[in-house]
């Protein structure tokens, strides 16, 4: 499965934008092999859809975007097609560290601690390449 996230920014479709969006879609995959592309390069879209389940690809460029994104479920990632997409490599926690934006913006700050310890313990960040 395809999916085409053209929603448009933050600031005007806030809650397409959220963890709890990226996790619906990734629980409506439902363990299909499903690779969503969108033009974000966001340090926290990328960290709320890692947190949501999703493996985080670096996407090609588009427009006067440097980079875009692709999310993965794990059943996509498995598949062999999968070894063309780039995944963002523990070099992109320490970006995600130092980053003002590490946080999905709605997050509470009572859940921070817990959110970094699922993006710290996601298995694309652990495993052999």
């Amino acid at each position: 499965d395809l999916i085409f996230y053209d929603m448009f920014s933050t600031k005007t479709s806030g809650d397409q934008w959220t963890l709890n969006a990226f996790r619906e879609l990734f629980e409506a995959c439902a363990g299909r092999a499903a690779e969503l592309f969108t033009y974000t390069c966001s340090t926290a879209n990328r960290a709320a859809l890692l947190a949501a389940g999703f493996y985080v690809a670096r996407g090609r460029n588009a427009g006067e975007k440097l980079e875009t994104t692709i999310a993965l479920t794990p059943a996509a990632r498995r598949a062999s097609s999968s070894c063309r997409h780039e995944l963002l490599t523990p070099d992109w926690l320490e970006k995600w560290q130092r980053s003002g934006a590490k946080f999905p913006g709605e997050l509470p700050t009572n859940q921070y601690t817990s959110f970094e310890q699922v993006i710290r313990g996601h298995a694309q960040f652990h495993q052999e390449r």
